[in-house]
């Protein structure tokens, strides 16, 4: 099977997975958010924004570095997995002894044992790190989106079974620990491989640096990226939190659902093409698949916003439609930059990432904390300038490196951008004038049927019409090249 027929199977396969997956977690959000209060949500939110910290540590980099690798023999990746594992045990003991610590920080003494109990899930993730990855240089991407999508469904069943016996956050909690369980035993199985014992005579130097640059950009990332709630969770407190929080998982669903499992296809593929006309090329049609999916997701979700969270998580959950609708306008940039993300990582250019990283990051965090006075909506504003700032650094300095010109990716990218900006002002037009005097569920069907109108009108124009042609002939090839 040739290159491209790998790509359109391993999409394809993947973005079905997604589509499972997507059923199951959004139907997590919905049954638990009429089973639990937002301050169940914050107290959990409160543990995992700082221990995050150790799932990446636990990674190191190195999944990443064993599917970028062209060739990996069996004693390296046998030395990866004890490296990870170690590191995911040393992770889970930091944790259990700073549960007393962290209780302290947000002064809530229930954070002691849950922290505790999580702990479980840095160790679990470390076994499982390798598993997932010689899984990816395989593509055997039928099996990672099987292993992901029971392991929600597992986690779905638990929570719900918990918070119906009144656990409340003790839900979310029993949750996390069963997802990373089922992970780990459906990968540990399906991988068909096993390590062996550590070896020193094998070349490492190569994957350790190459892990460690992309653990410093996951490790900012994270950073950044969770400045947000432990600043919310330690001035505001868990109710301010767990609505920022809700706000931000669905703003996380596009590049989670979408974005991220598409890294797992692309970044294998682009990695082993030398050709640099064909490595463009592949680009292009990526930024332009990215563009109007991942922008049209964010701009979409961002236009129902309100009627669509009334709906789903019920009055209570309504304060965090404006907070959701800013980092939705942020998402625009961030799925932007996405293709700098996969270029990077196929080039071995992690350290380019990882100083740019640096700085547009340390630019966010800042801004982040200068919104903390407004609460959530102060927050989200800095968040999405964060994000601003990124594209803006990656795109003016950072490409040039990767012998890519920025020009056409800003230009493939700038006629969704304009349509969905328009779809947008469209339907919060219809919000404004009508959103006080219509149910939710009328107000939704206006807003949708705006959103269509303006998408029609769209494919109406000439430029818009080849978009959607490519878009189509994308999807022949995926339906073609995997009967």
């Amino acid at each position: 099977m040739g290159l491209p027929q790998t790509a359109a199977r391993g999409a394809l396969v993947t973005l079905v997975g997604q589509l499972f997956k997507f059923v199951v977690q959004m139907a997590t959000l919905v049954i638990l958010a009429r089973l639990l209060t937002p301050g169940d949500y914050g107290v959990i939110t409160m543990i995992t924004a700082i221990t995050g910290i150790a799932l990446i540590l636990g990674d190191f980099g190195l999944s990443m570095a064993a599917v970028q690798a062209k060739s990996l023999s069996q004693k390296q990746k046998s030395n990866l997995f004890w490296i990870n594992s170690s590191i995911g045990l040393l992770s889970a003991t930091a944790v259990f002894f700073l549960a007393g610590p962290i209780a302290a920080f947000y002064n809530e003494p229930a954070l002691v044992g849950l922290s505790r109990f999580l702990a479980i899930t840095f160790l679990m993730n470390g076994l499982t790190t390798q598993f997932k990855a010689e899984l990816t240089r395989n593509l055997r991407f039928k099996v990672l989106s099987l292993a992901e999508v029971s392991a929600q469904a597992i986690g779905l069943a638990v929570a719900v079974v918990s918070a119906l016996a009144g656990l409340a956050y003790w839900a979310l909690a029993f949750q996390q620990v069963s997802i990373a369980l089922a992970i780990l035993v459906i990968v540990g199985i399906m991988s068909r491989w096993r390590p062996s014992l550590p070896a020193r005579r094998s070349e490492m130097r190569g994957l350790l640096s190459f892990g460690a640059n992309t653990m410093g950009v996951q490790l900012i990332t994270y950073i950044s990226s969770n400045v947000d709630s432990v600043s919310l969770g330690r001035f505001w407190g868990s109710v301010v939190l767990g609505l920022y929080n809700r706000a931000f998982q669905i703003f996380a669903l596009p590049m989670q659902q979408l974005a991220a499992p598409m890294t797992r296809v692309a970044l294998p593929v682009l990695s082993r093409i030398d050709n640099q006309d064909q490595y463009r090329r592949y680009v292009e049609r990526a930024q332009l698949i990215l563009s109007y999916v991942l922008i049209g997701a964010f701009m979409m979700l961002a236009s129902l916003g309100y009627p669509l969270f009334s709906i789903l998580f019920g009055p209570q959950w309504v304060s965090a439609v404006p907070i959701f609708q800013i980092l939705a306008l942020g998402g625009i940039f961030q799925a932007l930059a996405y293709v700098y993300y996969w270029i990077f990582l196929s080039k071995g250019l992690t350290w380019l990432q990882l100083r740019f990283s640096l700085i547009g990051r340390g630019v966010m965090v800042v801004l982040i904390l200068l919104g903390v006075p407004w609460g959530g909506i102060g927050v989200a504003v800095g968040y999405s300038l964060g994000l601003v700032v990124i594209w803006g650094l990656y795109s003016i300095f950072a490409i040039r490196h990767a012998d890519l010109k920025t020009g056409p990716l800003i230009l493939i990218a700038a006629r969704p951008v304009a349509a969905f900006t328009v779809m947008l002002v469209a339907a919060q037009t219809v919000q404004f004038f009508f959103g006080s005097e219509w149910n939710s569920w009328l107000l939704l069907g206006a807003e949708i049927a705006v959103c269509l109108l303006v998408i029609g009108a769209a494919c109406l124009i000439p430029a818009y019409r080849r978009d959607v042609m490519t878009l189509a002939s994308t999807a022949r090839l995926l339906r073609a090249d995997t009967r």
